[in-house]
């Protein structure tokens, strides 16, 4: 559900010929940079604690691998890290920029780090 909010509010503003050139920044972009990327990590971690609810011996413990190889793309290679530079170098001189940086979380909404 979050993952499927950011896409759709990033979506919208940029289909805004407004904002050509600009961040997004309200919404839940407002709360983490990333919140499609943590939506992606909360519905994976969702349904691997579903399922492991119906476990019914050790090898039900692989249900743990999907989100933690989620979280490993995501956070570590494929995601963030390349977004973060992509921004960085797309939005440096655009007003507002470096606060955002400085005041918005990367991934946890409300989370200092």
């Amino acid at each position: 559900c979050i993952e499927t909010i950011a896409d759709a509010q990033k979506t919208l503003f940029k289909s805004s010929p407004k904002n050509t050139g600009k961040f997004i920044r309200h919404g839940v972009w407002a709360y983490s940079r990333h919140p499609n990327y943590f939506g992606d990590i909360v519905l994976w971690i969702g349904i691997a604690l579903s399922s492991y609810s119906v476990a019914t011996n050790v090898y039900d413990l692989f249900v743990f691998i999907s989100p933690l190889w989620t979280v490993a793309l995501l956070v570590f290679m494929s995601g963030i890290p390349p977004s973060e530079a992509t921004f960085k170098r797309k939005y440096k001189n655009i007003d507002g920029f470096q606060q955002y940086l400085d005041n918005t979380p990367i991934l946890i909404p409300f989370c200092p780090w």
